[in-house]
């Protein structure tokens, strides 16, 4: 019986180490791919927000599109998107661009930056890309 006992005995202390161990990784586990979720939804929470600069920075070009060369459109895209997107969650934006077509009458335009990420910081992700882009046409 003592032989038995003693097995019995050692079982028992690996199974309390063992529901231990999962008591405290459980949250772990839990709450990493929670805060994975949260870091892709705030991504995507920040693109909605530039791709609604953009396309205000879009309409407004298109009104002054006629008269101003591509240089300008750059230059002054980057101004209209700056101004309105601001403290939105994005550590930097890193370009804004426009391609006008004359012979369509169209601006592409279209922005790229990082947001800042918490969780993902632990598997060496320390800021995810983000980009939007639009297209609007103007008239003569």
């Amino acid at each position: 019986m003592g032989r038995i006992g003693s097995f019995s005995e050692g079982l028992r202390k690996r199974a309390n180490k063992m529901l231990a161990a999962g008591r405290i990784l459980w949250p772990v586990l839990l709450l990493v791919p929670c805060g994975i979720v949260a870091e892709y939804a705030r991504a995507a929470n920040v693109r909605f927000d530039m791709q609604s600069v953009l396309d205000a920075t879009a309409r407004q070009l298109a009104s002054e599109a006629g008269e101003l060369d591509q240089l300008t459109l750059e230059r002054r895209a980057g101004q209209i998107f700056r101004a309105n997107f601001y403290g939105l969650g994005v550590t930097w934006v890193e370009q804004v661009t426009v391609e006008k077509d004359l012979a369509t009458r169209t601006l592409t335009v279209s922005a790229s930056g990082r947001v800042e990420t918490g969780v993902l910081g632990l598997f060496r992700y320390e800021t995810m890309p983000v980009t939007a882009a639009t297209r609007v046409s103007w008239a003569m």
